[in-house]
């Protein structure tokens, strides 16, 4: 049975794009039927070899792994590590957030989810299937990853980055035993064989979308508040309030208008009221939106829109926010127009000029392709919010491109997609 290397280099290009050139991947089979025991297959390759190199060496080792008397799982963490043990101790870099849905509606899983992360930038049929017991409906089984636009890099980072896994399988129901940022995962092009033989495939890919993990958090830790699911805790953290509560009137807006009001619930209003308070940085927009959407209410006189607002600060919500008006918006049929798209301020220059500073100290220090690719993206990240002109953005990155290794047309190939454009230099 031959594996499928074009997918299998497809998959590599949309996780693992970002990782530590001095990481490792760690290329794993285990046993289809007895779980708990030791992998069948180990192969240890440094990120230095570079993603084809990977990838030739995936389709190998999986087809090994297909080819044996007893056929067993092909199935590397999405993860890279300090050296060949792939535990959480020697973990080097938490690469996405992923959800494995074994069971249930994924195509509606990633749907929630997208609603509040932003479209997923790859979703794998693992060639399994689930069946609805109640409807009979055949599902197929996901794994849903969102790329993570800096990978996870410290203790820190990655207990972060396993919260937020934790999270997402628990406001969607899915398996929880993929949490831990090392667990295995089955990876396209690769067979499943524990029925008929049919090929891991990648159903859905979004090559541009990402996920800052600072966002990714709280509005997922809201969510679950929203959803009631908060205290169902692994004994780590419950909730993880917004580091930055404002976001765009406009969105805000958006969602709110789609939650219903039908029902006297002074408890309900009073929450929405606190989540808009918090979302709009208890502006008067946002007064505002919280008067048109408390029209459908005949509220007493004591309970105004502008009585309660004017009490809000004096014991400012910190549990509840924008997520938490996203996801009664989106269980209501809302879908968000532009995920991340939140106005924020610009940061002083002198902070702006040391960012990008930064990017290019580190591009310099080690000039592979993978860290060039990185820059642009900070670089282009940092002309959307206008805090440099686009066409200087583009002109650093060519300048630090310079040195590195890469030709001429490769660095031009890198800088165009990252900054969505068509350019003429050579």
């Amino acid at each position: 049975m031959r594996a499928d290397k074009a997918e299998i280099a497809r998959f590599l290009d949309l996780t693992f794009r970002y990782a530590d050139p001095d990481s490792f991947v760690s290329l794993r089979a285990f046993d289809q039927l007895r779980d708990g025991e030791p992998p069948i297959l180990i192969r240890t390759i440094s990120m230095r070899r570079g993603l084809s190199h990977i990838a030739g060496a995936a389709v190998t080792a999986a087809e090994n792994t297909a080819n044996r008397v007893d056929p067993g799982v092909f199935c590397p963490p999405i993860a890279t590590f300090k050296g060949w043990k792939a535990t959480v101790e020697n973990l080097a870099n938490g690469l996405v957030l992923s959800v494995e849905m074994d069971k249930g509606d994924a195509k509606a899983a990633r749907q929630r989810l997208e609603a509040l992360l932003g479209v997923a930038t790859v979703t794998v049929h693992s060639g399994g299937t689930w069946v609805d017991p109640e409807t009979g409906e055949v599902h197929p089984k996901a794994h849903i990853h969102w790329r993570l636009s800096e990978p996870t890099g410290t203790p820190d980072d990655h207990a972060d980055l396993r919260e937020a896994r934790r999270l997402a399988a628990l406001l969607v129901g899915a398996d929880d035993t993929a949490v831990p940022i090392p667990h295995p995962l089955r990876w396209p092009g690769s067979w499943h064989l524990k029925a008929a033989p049919r090929m891991a495939r990648i159903a859905a890919a979004n090559p541009d979308a990402e996920i800052h993990l600072q966002d990714a958090l709280p509005a997922l830790s809201d969510a679950v508040e929203a959803a009631g699911l908060a205290s169902q805790s692994d004994g780590q953290r419950v909730h993880i309030p917004g580091k930055n509560p404002q976001a765009d009137v406009a969105i805000v807006s958006s969602a709110v208008a789609a939650i219903p009001n039908a029902e006297r619930d002074w408890r309900k209003w009073n929450r929405i009221g606190m989540a808009i308070w918090r979302a709009t940085g208890g502006s008067s927009d946002g007064l505002t939106i919280f008067q048109e959407w408390s029209e459908k209410l005949k509220l007493s006189e004591t309970d105004t829109c502008a009585a309660r607002w004017s009490v809000y600060p004096t014991c400012p919500p910190t549990k509840i926010g924008v997520g938490t008006l996203f996801f009664e918006a989106t269980a209501a049929g809302w879908h968000r127009p532009t995920p991340f798209t939140e106005t924020k301020p610009l940061r002083p220059a002198a902070e702006i000029e040391r960012a990008i500073s930064g990017i290019v100290r580190k591009i310099a220090s080690d000039p592979n392709d993978r860290l060039f690719w990185w820059g642009c993206r900070r670089l282009h990240e940092i002309a959307e919010r206008g805090e440099v002109e686009r066409d200087a953005a583009m002109e650093i990155a060519r300048a630090v491109g310079r040195q590195t290794l890469m030709p001429p047309r490769a660095r031009e190939l890198a800088i165009n997609s990252a900054f969505g454009g068509v350019s003429h230099h050579g």
